[in-house]
């Protein structure tokens, strides 16, 4: 590992952390500047725990650093793409309904892993990351022993993908990326010309060597199962290698940054670009500072004030109005005015309850049983359904059903399948578990629908 000397810099400066396939790069960048003395790099093996925790034990930076920001090859994470659902819209769910598509992809995540799902537009499908707990563990503690606080943590495709959106006209309509172990293809989401989809995630130990031919056969596999892929004509290539070949059609290769705007390494000029993202492993600090936090708080009481008089303005003239209307009104005689029932609490109490009662017998099971029936094509059996009537007519009455499904996608899919089911006008997972003593291993998971008579 080559190792940067100690000489102390000014406060301010970021530690940025490339955590790839084969090797960890590092480097402290000052503002816009880079620190021609501060980086270093040491080879890792591919996907050893140990070997990456080693490598992070011997960083050692004597800079008073101001932040620690890192990007991590997608082979030490795990990664889906989640497809668009009404469920996924509203958000409700949206943790559990990720983590059943990951674990349909094959991905081990556990309940101490983070997993971010990116944001994306009506109807376009949203990307899905996992991130170890031992690796950000790892990491905490690394920033923590060089006394810096962990600013951030992002896939590097991640950062790839808007490494070329910024040097392109527009974000790309599909993306390569090749590096020392690694080859990764990603396309731009139907409908959401910012967000990528469909990530593919390869280790290839000969990227080095054989890294051009490999990633045309990649190319060229894609292409057949999606004949949209083979009609593009241009396809962004990131070759993070400092020497890498000239592309060959049809992908074609960004310009890199030159003289004191480039970093030690390419890997790490894409890292110093990446911004601020939804799908980061840490929680994103508002940028707010207090004189932008007094502006917003002075607009939101103007807005108040404006509301308020606005209401007050509505309210007298609709007063005027129902004058104007008595005054206009000539009735003949005043009747007596009818005796209103006073009901007492108890009553009150009875007859709701008895309210309650007849919408339950009033239930319409026959059709909510037709509605849970799953589809020819998915592997899912009911086992349990109870139903609760609302309290009134104005409140959607609720089910809750038990079902186990064959795999993790099928029960993401019947999941998508009711919430788009009349009369049912919601539903969402709230628990599963896979049955280890079955044969087959079914999911068994509990599901909330809500629907309206």
């Amino acid at each position: 590992m080559s190792q940067a000397d100690t000489r102390f810099a000014p406060s301010g400066d970021t530690l940025l952390l490339v955590i790839g396939a084969e090797r960890i790069e590092w480097a402290v960048r000052a503002g816009a500047r880079w620190r021609a003395d501060c980086a270093g790099s040491e080879a890792l093996e591919p996907g050893a725990g140990e070997a990456l925790a080693g490598a992070l034990g011997r960083l050692a930076v004597a800079l008073p650093l101001a932040a620690m920001r890192v990007v991590v090859a997608d082979n030490w994470l795990a990664s889906a793409t989640l497809p668009w659902s009404s469920v996924v819209e509203r958000g409700v769910g949206l943790d559990g309904a990720a983590r059943a598509r990951l674990a349909a992809a094959g991905a081990d995540v556990g309940g101490a892993d983070t997993v971010r799902v990116d944001a994306a537009p009506f109807g376009a499908p949203r990307a899905v990351h996992a991130y170890p707990a031992a690796l950000l563990a790892l990491l905490n503690q690394t920033a923590a022993r060089l006394d810096t606080p962990l600013a951030s943590v992002l896939p590097l495709s991640v950062a790839c993908w808007e490494y070329a959106r910024r040097h392109g006209a527009r974000a790309p309509a599909a993306l390569a990326v090749q590096d020392a172990g690694l080859l990764m293809l990603a396309r731009r989401a139907d409908g959401a010309a910012r967000h990528m989809a469909d990530l593919l995630v390869r280790y290839a130990p000969q990227a080095d060597a054989d890294g051009p031919r490999q990633l045309h056969q990649l190319w060229q596999r894609q292409c057949l199962r999606d004949p949209q892929l083979a009609a593009l004509e241009q396809v962004t290539l990131l070759d993070l290698a400092p020497d890498g070949a000239p592309p060959a059609a049809p992908f074609v290769a960004p310009v890199w940054d030159s003289g004191e705007r480039a970093g030690p390494s390419r890997a790490l000029q894409v890292a110093a670009g990446a911004p601020a993202h939804r799908l980061d492993a840490l929680p994103q600090r508002s940028g707010l500072t207090p004189p932008r936090m007094a502006a917003l708080a002075l607009l939101a009481l103007l807005a108040l004030v404006t509301v308020a008089a606005l209401l007050n303005a509505a309210q007298a003239s609709r007063s005027a109005a129902m004058l104007r209307e008595r005054l206009e009104a000539t009735p003949a005689r005043t009747s007596a005015a009818a005796p209103v029932l006073a009901w007492s609490r108890t009553e009150l109490a009875r007859v709701q309850a008895v309210n309650v009662a007849i919408r339950e017998l009033n239930l319409p099971f026959p059709a909510i049983l037709r509605a849970l029936a799953p589809p020819p094509d998915l592997r899912v059996s009911v086992l349990s359904v109870t139903t609760a009537a609302s309290q009134s007519a104005a409140q959607p009455s609720h089910v809750k059903l038990v079902a186990e499904a064959g795999s993790g996608a099928e029960m993401a899919r019947y999941v998508a399948f009711l919430a788009e089911r009349a009369p049912f006008t919601g539903a969402y997972l709230t628990e599963h578990e896979i049955d280890e003593t079955s044969p087959g291993r079914p999911y068994r998971f509990t599901v909330e629908a809500a629907w309206k008579d």
